[in-house]
């Protein structure tokens, strides 16, 4: 779709110009957006290929998602062009949070925590974000880990570390904690964070229930979170009598 021109017009922080296909950015509406400002890339041309072919299994007709009415083949690729006509990609739309109509970037979320975790989050072998879906947000930042035998991460830890970092504001830490033995990936090696939620029969997270730990290492879903939400109301309870003088 792009390349990069040898020589002093090759720019190594994008894929460069287009290179045969045409190639615009486009926001949800399919109109297209000035030049530098983000949206999602669409490309359309001779050799762009005409549609996926129609399986009766699958129920619907994947080009009406992947195609707009004009021909623009939607990448689902994020990105903006620059005054010089050069690409540059910065995430996946399909794969962004819709927090409240915050956009949250998957990537960035795990690139933030990544970068401290050896010092922050021993134990921690790897992880993945991913949308958590919310009653009232729609969706929210979850994240799911793979740690060492016998290491359980929690919640409160991984977000303790994304804040130290001071560069994840509160709506970006994780809200959902998921750990499992392996992280799922799809055939091409990628980490397969779409649908992550649903597949996994995740809970659904509200105002009421903001916090939740499921520990799926062992087959069956247990939630962490609300035990030790128990615990500390119960231990809270202790306290404020403690205060009065009066036995608990």
């Amino acid at each position: 779709i792009c390349s990069n021109p040898v020589g002093n017009m090759r720019d190594l922080s994008s894929v460069g110009p287009a290179a045969g296909p045409q190639v615009r950015i486009v926001d949800e509406n399919n109109v297209p957006v000035p030049q530098g400002k983000e949206g999602e890339i669409v490309v359309r041309g001779s050799c762009v290929f005409s549609g996926y072919e129609a399986r009766e299994h699958l129920g619907f007709d994947p080009n009406k998602v992947a195609f707009h009415h004009d021909g623009w083949f939607r990448s689902g690729d994020k990105g903006r062009l620059d005054e010089k006509g050069h690409l540059h990609l910065t995430g996946r739309f399909k794969e962004l949070i819709n927090r409240a109509g915050e956009k949250i970037s998957p990537a960035a979320v795990e690139h933030t925590l990544m970068e401290l975790a050896q010092e922050l989050l021993p134990g921690l072998q790897s992880l993945m974000v991913f949308a958590a879906p919310h009653e009232e947000l729609g969706e929210a930042v979850g994240v799911a880990v793979v740690c060492d035998k016998g290491i359980t991460v929690s919640l409160v830890d991984v977000r303790r570390c994304g804040a130290k970092s001071g560069l994840l504001g509160k709506r970006w830490l994780p809200q959902m904690l998921v750990h499992l033995s392996d992280l799922p990936k799809g055939p091409t090696g990628k980490p397969a964070r779409i649908g992550l939620a649903g597949k996994l029969g995740l809970p659904l997270l509200s105002f009421k229930k903001s916090m939740c730990t499921v520990d799926l290492r062992g087959g069956q879903p247990i939630d962490y979170e609300s035990g030790r939400r128990a615990e500390a109301r119960k231990a809270a309870a202790k306290r404020s009598a403690a205060r009065r003088g009066q036995p608990h």
